[in-house]
């Protein structure tokens, strides 16, 4: 990381442990609906919202609050959640198509979960980047 500035290796730093809060939360929603028999795709969605929830005010208050100026603007609001739904829906087709794919006696929450958590950290790298390019920026 050296040729990164500063600024950004702190962002970053700050990214990967709300994005652990994030993914958490997330993929407790999701295992606990699961559980309870919630079809793949609105457990997947209802997760990456209540996680989203979290993700979208420490990272607009502790992770990027220079690029917001110390407010939380209407217009990155909009942003992140056009975003949030672009991702939610290649993250639901992921899990979906992970769970296709895995064997029937394995197709239990606790596996689904595992192929969950894949997909995630998968997208986090392209996430970063468009938060801090895009989502963040006023």
């Amino acid at each position: 990381m050296d040729r990164l500035s500063q600024k950004t290796q702190l962002q970053i730093l700050a990214f990967i442990g709300v994005g652990g809060a994030q993914l958490l939360v997330d993929a407790a929603v999701f295992h606990l609906l699961v559980q309870w028999s919630v079809p793949t795709v609105p457990a997947n969605f209802t997760g990456r919202l209540v996680g989203a929830c979290v993700g979208f005010v420490l990272n607009a208050t502790m992770t990027f609050r220079s690029a917001m100026q110390g407010r939380m603007s209407w217009q990155a609001w909009r942003r992140f959640w056009m975003f949030w739904f672009a991702m939610s829906v290649i993250s639901s087709v992921l899990v979906r198509s992970g769970q296709a794919l895995l064997p029937a006696d394995l197709q239990d929450s606790g596996a689904l979960t595992a192929v969950k958590l894949g997909v995630e950290a998968t997208l986090a790298a392209f996430s970063f980047i468009i938060s801090r390019q895009w989502v963040f920026q006023t």
